[in-house]
């Protein structure tokens, strides 16, 4: 599935690649998908302006968008941060320094080897099984007292 998005986002734990592209390989995406994708722009001028840029009918729809394996997502990306509360004009943004990048979810969580395992042997996961049996503990005394 391909997504449309306004902001780069990893809607869940796993293996992700995120690279840049260009407007031509934005649409060549779309043409590869058949010209089916989900949008999830939150903004009405974020709409216009990629319909604009991707001769495509962007829709504004604010859902939270789930990839799973295999999916991509076409993201805009603007490169300055907004005052808060600050909606842009379609004008205004074709003007400001902004890119689009591509999304690609590889793997699953429960498919990778995690990094933090590097950082982590088994006798600290010794040490926290520890930690949370005295907690449970400490717990069970609180329960008993009476007030």
């Amino acid at each position: 599935m391909l997504y449309i998005l306004n902001s780069p986002v990893m809607t869940s734990y796993g293996l992700w690649q995120y690279e840049p592209i260009s407007v031509l390989e934005a649409k060549k995406i779309i043409d590869y998908h058949d010209g089916e994708f989900t949008s999830a722009i939150g903004h009405e001028s974020t709409a216009k302006l990629l319909s604009e840029l991707l001769e495509e009918d962007i829709q504004v729809n604010r859902i939270k968008a789930e990839l799973k394996v295999g999916d991509h997502a076409i993201v805009f990306i603007l490169k300055t941060r907004a005052p808060e509360l600050k909606i842009y004009t379609k004008e205004e943004l074709m003007n400001m320094d902004w890119e689009l990048g591509l999304i690609t979810k590889s793997l699953d969580e429960n498919e990778l080897e995690y990094e933090v395992d590097k950082f982590i042997d088994d006798e600290d996961y010794e040490d926290i099984d520890e930690d949370i049996d005295e907690d449970e503990d400490e717990d069970e005394d609180y329960e008993d007292e009476e007030f």
